[in-house]
């Protein structure tokens, strides 16, 4: 749900984090981040857990359980409360 928040691939949201890396590394470390490189950085965070709970074994189901309400996106979440 958050990379269509943001982009329309994959690719170009790690071209576009890659940039901002790029700038604040290099160039810019007093730089803003306007609301668009926001979310790539939120993307890029989300990504990184998904990652770990991945490496610990954990399946789809609950990494979508464990994620939603961690970035307040509770989609799955309450479904799965309001099923029960």
């Amino acid at each position: 749900m958050l990379l269509p928040r943001f982009e329309k691939s994959v690719p170009h949201a790690a071209r576009t984090f890659s940039n901002l890396r790029g700038k604040v590394l290099h160039n810019e470390m007093g730089y803003q981040f306007d609301d668009k490189e926001n979310e790539c950085v939120r993307f890029v965070n989300v990504l990184q857990y998904v990652m770990v709970l991945r490496r610990a074994g954990f399946p789809d189901s609950e990494i979508e359980l464990v994620i939603g309400p961690l970035f307040n996106c509770n989609y799955k979440y309450m479904d799965n409360l309001m099923n029960e």
